[in-house]
């Protein structure tokens, strides 16, 4: 089994409620994340504890579905997600703080691929922390915009 960690910040031009409410909407995420072609939100309402959300990912060439529960959901200050499937587990989230007119946006989170795998795996858990840092520029760039 390959497990890596994730741990990136930005500080994005926008004020915090603004900056929550557009990562609380799921289908924003296709807009920043890096190969997730569809994001919607499975069970109906507001998001909260319990919200399941279906991804839907374009990886090496092949479409990957795998659906997550936000495990936490506190509105202007934090939203976490996990997921289990056959290939990986994950655990992870933001964090949302003020900064003057300013949000701080703070990611942590976990993946471990499973040992069928294989190299493959290693691989993946390896990109884990450059592509979050991707993603959170794109998201960046398209607040700011």
């Amino acid at each position: 089994m390959a497990r890596s960690t994730a741990d990136v910040q930005v500080t994005i031009d926008r004020p915090v409620d603004e900056v929550f409410a557009f990562m609380a909407r799921y289908d924003n995420n296709v807009q920043w994340q890096e190969g997730v072609t569809s994001s919607v939100q499975v069970t109906p309402g507001e998001p909260g504890v319990g919200t399941q959300v279906r991804y839907v990912r374009s990886l090496m060439g092949r479409e990957v579905t795998t659906e997550a529960t936000m495990t936490a959901c506190d509105a202007g200050r934090r939203l976490r997600m996990h997921s289990e499937t056959a290939l990986f587990s994950y655990d992870g989230g933001y964090d949302f703080s003020a900064r003057g007119g300013s949000t701080l946006v703070h990611y942590r989170g976990e993946i471990s691929t499973r040992p069928l795998l294989g190299l493959l795996g290693r691989t993946l858990a390896g990109r884990f922390q450059t592509q979050m840092e991707g993603d959170l520029q794109r998201l960046k760039k398209l607040l700011e915009a």
